[in-house]
Parts: C-alpha cells; structure tokens; sequence
C-alpha cells in the first residue's frame, strides 16, 4: 500500500466521520426530548411523593433515593454521549488507534517503532510504563497508548484505558506469546463490548539480547513464529471467547516482535554503516511490516465505515446498556409494588377478621362482667337492703372485681395481637421482597434493581414492639376514659343508699321487700348503664386501635404501592422510548452503510423487506425482515465483513413465540416462550447453560416491549 492510498483513505475517513457526527448530533437531540419527558415524569412522581411523604414508618428516604437514582441514571446516559461526542468532535479529522494490553506486552516498545524514538519507554516493566495516556502520530493516524491491565493498583488503569477506548476507530490488542491468561481474555471481551474493530498483535518474546549470533537469532526467530504454533496459541485465546457467547475467530491476528523491530529503528539511527546494514535483517526477522500493512490495510478497507460505526456505536452503547437496567429496574418495581399490594390487602383481611373477632371477644367479656355483676346483686340486695352503708360496701365489690385491670387487661391483649397481626405481614413483605431481588437478578441476567430490600425491611424496626412510632400515635387506650367507669358507680351507690332512707316511713315488712326490690332496681339499672358504657369505650378504644396502628400502616402502604408503581411507569416510558429510537439509530447506520457499499438504489432495495434492526456493537447484528426468503446473501456477508459483526436475518410472523424462538436463534423453542401480556413479561424456560443466549437475550429487548424472565 502507498502512502497515497492512505492518505487518501484518510480523507475518505474524514468525510464518512462528518456524516457520523451528524448522525449521533440528530440522535442526541432526540434523546435529550425523550431524557427531558422521563425528567418530567420524575419531577411529577417527587410532587406527588412530597405532598403526601411517607414519614411515619421511615419509608421517605428510601423512596426519595429511588427518585434520585433514577434522575442519576438519566443524568448519566446523558453524560455519558455528550462528553464522548464533544470528544469525537474535537479529533474529527483524526482517524483514532487505542492501545490495549497488560503491563509488559510490548505496547511501549509498539510506540517506539511506529515513532522512531529513543527507546526510553522500553522495558519499565513492573514500573508500569504506561502510567498515563499517551498519544502520538503515525501514517497520518492517531495512536493512543493506555495504562497495562492486570498490574498493581489495576482497577485504576483499566478505567483510564477504557475510557480511552470509548472514543478509538480501532483497537490494538497485544498479547503475548507465553499462554493466553484469563486476565487478557477478560479485558478482550470487555474491548469487543464496547463494539470496536480489533486487530490482535501477539508479541513474540524471542531472546535477541547477549553475544547471540545473527543466525542463532533467525533460528529461534523461525522456531517461534512457526505457522502450527502461532495458530495454537491463537485458537488458545479463541477458546476464551466460548465462554462469553462470543466468536473470535474472525479477528485479525497478527505476530510480531517487537524488540526486533526496534532493533532496526536503532540500526536506521546509528552512525556506524555496519550497524545501518543490519536494519534489514531485524525489521525482515521482526514481521512488524506485516503488523503495519494490516493496520493500514484495516483503514484503507473499512475505514469510513468505521468511522460512521464510532459515532453510532458512542450513542447506542449507552443507550443499550441503560435499556438492560431501566427493563429490570422497571420490573423489580412492578414485582416489588405488587408484593407490597398483595400484602396491604391482606393486612385488609386480618384487620376485619381481627375487628370481628375483637368485636365478639368484647361482647363476651361484657357478658361475662354482667353475669358476675348481677350474681352480686341479688346477694348484695339481701345482705345490705337496709345498710346506710351500702354505698360504701357495694363500691368495695365492685373494687374487689378490677374492672379497670382486667378491662386494660382485655385491650393490651388486642394490641398485642395488632402489633402481631403488622409484625407478620412486614415480615412476610420482607421475605417476598428479598426473593424477588435475587430472583430477578438471577433469572434474567441483568443488573441489580434500585431497590433496596434491606432498608425496605428497616420499615418494620419502627412497627414492632410497645412505644413505637406507630403506637405513640395512638391514643392511651385505658386509664383516662376508663376511670370514670368505677368511681361512677362508687358514686351510684352513694345515690342508691340515700334513696334506701325514703323507704323506713311504711311497715316493716313491706318496707323491708320494697328496699330490697328497689335495691336490685337500682342496682341493675346502674349496672347496665355502666356497661353499656363500659362496652361503648371498649369498642371505642378498639376503633382508635385499629385506626391507630392498622390503618395508619394500610395508608403508608398504600404511598408505597403509588410510588413504586410511579417510577415502573416512568421508568418503562423511557425505556419503551429508548427501544424504539435504538431500533431507528440501527436501521439508520445499516442504511448508510450499505449506501456506501452498494450505492443508495442497490442498498434502498436491499433494505425494503428489512423491517427493523438490533445490534450489540462489535458483536452481532439482527435484521428482521417481512418476508421469508427475501434476504439479499451478498448484502449480508458483505455487511457482516466490513462492520466485523454477526448478520443474522429473521422473518416476522404473526406466531410471537415462533418469532421470539428466531431471534433467540434456535437456542429456545416457541413451547419455552410463554407472555405475560398484563405484567408485559416473556418468560424463557431454559437452564441458561448456552451463554450465546445472553447476547441473543440483549437483541430481544431491543425488538419487543417486554421484559424478560425465566
């Protein structure tokens, strides 16, 4: 390849990345209105929390950072194609080469050859020599060399070289040629998520170093690039991909060494002609011409599709990845709402089963108290028809039977079995809380939700046990109403034995059965008033315990379900919206490359029976089409080639399961496919051994408005 070739690749590059800034600026307009509306509805979701907040069993500020985690997540996706955008704008001239690799796989000695330097950088070693981001020119691209992998303090490092990774048109990959560690094959697979074009450099480590002869040098050099062994260790690190649901076989890969190839940077520098005269031999033995033909081959072949493919794959990253979590999310909500609805309504239940039984358990007492009473009466009658102290005495009996106590007694029982009855139902809204979070999670192999069931459960520690929150509110239950039961009567009796007194002006017989029927009159009468009255308050602090304890916890139940059920719908909307413009920013990329490919009449009828699109970059693409067996196979393999992803074409149809098992590709059959249309949720019945079905799992989301289960 000439240099005029790649300068002129390079202006093509130019121009395909001027169409692909205008492509991800009209997305990023549109996704701004449709953050805005999700904004909105957050905004609403907190008025309406805050004008009734949930403040009496502690529910607010879990609710409240529910509502902040989500205005974060809108935040974030925002964030996230802005910064890389602006970014991308800045080098838009710039067709842009990332450096990947752990610490000492020769990404330092890459530079210096492809620089011409001094060599200063080689061989830091466990110093890490690539602490920061470095970048340099060469051919007219712009090389990025990033933080190693895998070294001490590495979790930093990986994020530098991610985020530097974000915004590259291709990836260099170096590996070396010792075994493929699990540790690369990790990060690789990290690399091809992010959906750029790579080319694997694995660095072969040949001892050139010491008083070895030039032909020792070639013998061992041909020794290690031998084709069989080279091939080994590349189906090696394939083999990584296996595990991942990935195919890496089709990636480019390409030996080298690379302390050769410095070898005769440093022969083309040196004054000495001997030295000079070796240049040939050490660039001949290192292979890096062919590292440099494959690079500059990569741009001069895909380039200005590669560069459209940057600027797409930096708006649909994001979005696919804030998809996965809003679906979950949105789904745990919905579960998560409907167990605290199911248990409110069967807190319902216990409440009138509990008003019942309390109702019933007072009657009894009652009726028991005026049996008691009443016995007294007619012994009390005979023995005191003629005691001017009968007030006294009847008021020592009636002291002796506690009635305060036993009624106190009567009413701590029933809040007891209050407290009882919301200790229960929280605790079994605590268990079905945490299962549908971990169960959720496992089962369809996305994030964690929002939710928080362990402070959800923190709820309870302010329901339970005497003097709570709950129970504070409620109004003393005994003592102020209740004393004036006995003292009435002490003071009943008082009126009774003046009354007695009327009765000694006739004679003594009739006087004598007169007083005693006055006496049981009176007495019985003033009995019944009094427990009358006495049933009345009972039922009275009965209602108030009710409402006190029982219903303030429906109340704040009820909040939760609002609320919750507030940020699934919210959270659906945007996720709804972001599915469908993700299928609209794929159908457009595919259209501008295949108008570039096969020109815009020939990609217009390829694209005609083509009815959406979903991608996970880098990894594999889905077409739907209307029809069977309208498919264009040049159009696809070609597309397949020069985007570096899996093509695969599915026919809708009216059989949704059919239709789903295609897009799963055959992994589930239609019979395991069953929807939940009221919860909007697909359920796959499979043991998820095959991992490709994860990947196939993320194409799905993106076609249909269903979450999914399994």
């Amino acid at each position: 390849m000439s240099q005029t070739d790649l300068t002129r690749a390079l202006s093509e590059c130019y121009e395909s990345a001027k169409s692909g800034y205008e492509l991800a600026s009209d997305e990023r307009a549109v996704l701004d209105k449709i953050l805005k509306e999700a904004e909105e509805g957050i905004r609403d979701t907190a008025i309406e929390y805050k004008a009734s907040p949930c403040e009496v069993i502690g529910i607010g500020e879990t609710l409240e950072n529910q509502l902040s985690d989500i205005q974060d997540s809108v935040d974030n996706l925002r964030l996230s194609f802005t910064e890389d955008l602006e970014i991308l704008k800045e080098d838009l001239e710039k067709f842009s080469v990332t450096l990947f690799g752990r610490t000492m796989a020769g990404k330092s000695t890459l530079m210096e050859v492809l620089t011409e330097g001094d060599g200063s950088a080689i061989g830091m070693g466990a110093q890490r020599t690539t602490r920061d981001i470095r970048k340099y020119e060469w051919n007219g691209l712009s090389v990025t060399d990033v933080p190693g992998i895998g070294a001490f303090e590495g979790e930093e490092d990986t994020r530098l070289a991610f985020d530097a990774a974000k915004t590259a048109d291709l990836i260099v990959f170096l590996l070396t040629d010792d075994a493929p560690q699990a540790v690369e094959a990790d990060c690789f697979r990290q690399v091809k998520d992010l959906g750029k074009p790579v080319i694997i450099i694995m660095n072969v480590k040949v001892s050139i170093d010491g008083n070895k002869s030039m032909k020792l040098v070639e013998r061992d050099m041909n020794r290690a690039f031998d084709d069989e062994r080279i091939e080994e260790i590349r189906k090696q690190f394939c083999r990584f991909g296996d595990a991942y649901g990935q195919d890496w076989n089709n990636v480019t890969f390409v030996a080298a060494h690379l302390k050769a190839a410095y070898e005769a940077v440093k022969c083309e520098k040196s004054e000495d002609p001997e030295i000079q005269a070796n240049k040939d031999f050490w660039n001949r033995i290192s292979r890096i011409d062919d590292l440099k033909q494959k690079i500059c081959e990569e741009v001069l072949v895909r380039g200005k599709y590669i560069r459209v493919k940057t600027f797409a794959d930096i708006i649909a990253n994001p979005m696919i990845e804030s998809l996965s979590d809003l679906d979950l999310q949105s789904r745990m909500n919905i579960s998560q709402g409907k167990i605290v609805s199911d248990k409110k309504h069967a807190l319902e239940k216990r409440k009138k089963l509990f008003v019942s039984d309390g109702m019933k358990r007072i009657e009894s007492f009652m009726m028991r108290l005026k049996t008691e009473l009443r016995t007294e009466i007619a012994i009390f009658a005979e023995d005191h028809y003629n005691d001017k102290m009968a007030d006294i005495a009847w008021g020592e009996i009636i002291k002796s039977k506690d009635l305060e106590g036993r009624c106190k007694t009567l009413l701590d029982d029933m809040e007891q079995e209050v407290d009882g009855i919301i200790h229960e139902t929280i605790r079994e809204m605590e268990s079905e809380l945490r299962y549908v979070s971990v169960d959720s999670v496992q089962r369809t192999f996305l994030t964690p939700a929002l939710i928080d069931a362990k402070r959800i459960v923190g709820w309870t520690s302010l329901l339970l046990g005497g003097g709570g929150t709950v129970a504070a509110a409620i109004l003393t239950l005994t003592g102020v109403e209740m004393a004036a039961g006995p003292v009435g009567w002490v003071a009943a009796g008082i009126g009774l034995a003046g009354g007695i007194g009327l009765l000694f002006l006739e004679s003594r017989g009739d006087k004598l059965a007169k007083a005693r029927a006055r006496l049981e009159k009176e007495l019985t009468e003033s009995v019944n008033a009094t427990c009358d009255s006495i049933w009345s308050q009972l039922e009275k602090n009965l209602d108030r315990l009710v409402k006190g304890k029982i219903d303030l916890v429906l109340d704040e139940l009820t909040k939760i379900e609002n609320v919750m059920n507030s940020l699934a719908e919210t959270q659906e909307t945007l996720a709804d919206s972001l599915r469908e413009e993700l299928r609209t920013l794929n159908m457009t990329f595919t259209t501008k490359i295949a108008s570039a490919v096969f020109g815009t009449d020939e990609a217009q009828k390829a694209m005609d029976n083509i009815q959406t699109a979903a991608r996970i970059p880098g990894v594999c693409t889905l077409l739907t089409k209307k029809e069977a067996n309208a498919a264009n196979e040049d159009f696809t393999n070609k597309l397949k080639d020069l985007i570096s992803e899996d093509i695969s074409v599915v026919t809708e149809t009216e059989d949704t399961p059919e239709y789903v098992s295609g897009i799963l590709g055959g992994l589930v059959e239609p019979q395991d496919i069953v929807f939940e249309n009221e919860t909007k949720i697909v359920i796959i019945r499979t043991d998820g051994s095959d991992i490709r079905l994860f990947n196939r799992l993320r194409l799905l989301e993106q076609l249909m408005p269903y979450k999914i289960g399994g």
